[in-house]
């Protein structure tokens, strides 16, 4: 039996009524917004998940990311501190 994922299923009609421009400036509000205990809480993800050790995965070359990569996370709110 095959499945298809949810959103292999979508089409353009489902994106007609999202106000591109509105997103690409945050100024759309999420669907839903989940509660947060602390900063650190996991309670929206599933135990499947958070059950699991947390693994890095290295760099796939020595030195971090290039000027080039960094440029791509400009506008990401959460920078880890390194040291």
């Amino acid at each position: 039996m095959q499945t298809t994922a949810w959103c292999h299923q979508l089409t353009f009609d489902d994106f007609q009524e999202v106000d591109w421009d509105a997103l690409l400036s945050k100024q759309v509000s999420p669907p839903f917004l989940p509660s947060l205990k602390t900063s650190a809480d996991v309670s929206n993800f599933d135990s499947d998940f958070t059950r699991l050790q947390p693994v890095l995965s290295p760099p796939a070359t020595p030195g971090g990311l290039s000027a080039q990569q960094q440029e791509v996370f400009a506008d990401f709110d959460f920078c880890a501190l390194h040291g």
